[in-house]
């Protein structure tokens, strides 16, 4: 399930009932896109159509949506995206393509630049630490060194 709580400032936290996000927030036509948004993470909504559900003009909805959640809705938009990839990558042997369309990004380059953008390391790189880290290992610089014999990255 989504709980999108890790996105949240504190004063606006969302609980997930049965499976499905119910986002508390103070103002319902937020709470709505909120909601619209977490319900199908496949679908990329932007800042427009983020409007159209909030029925409000789209310059009206940025300014609303950042004074409410302290972010853009870009920036959230993004983390709730890569924070649920950063969930398959862990837990589902995907394809990063297959994650990348699993959280709405059609092309996987966008995709790995934001991911790159949140999370400072690529969405391989990402699953290889968490990868070492289930082993007990500690992921290092070291370990992500080409070999300049080999050409590949040792512990591999």
């Amino acid at each position: 399930s989504i709980d999108g709580s890790y996105v949240l400032p504190d004063k606006l936290r969302s609980t997930a009932v049965a499976g499905l996000p119910t986002v508390a927030c103070n103002d319902r036509r937020v709470a709505r896109v909120l909601r619209h948004v977490l319900l199908d993470l496949t679908m990329r909504a932007t800042c427009a159509s983020a409007a159209r559900v909030a029925r409000l003009e789209r310059a009206y909805f940025s300014k609303l949506f950042r004074s409410v959640m302290c972010v853009s809705f870009t920036e959230w938009n993004a983390s709730v995206r890569i924070a649920e990839a950063k969930r398959l990558l862990r837990d589902i042997d995907l394809s990063i393509t297959a994650v990348s369309a699993s959280v709405g990004y059609d092309d996987v380059t966008t995709f790995e630049r934001v991911f790159k953008r949140v999370e400072g390391v690529c969405p391989r790189e990402h699953r290889r630490r968490v990868a070492l880290r289930a082993a007990g290992q500690t992921p290092n610089a070291e370990s992500a060194t080409p070999n300049a014999e080999t050409g590949r990255a040792s512990g591999y």
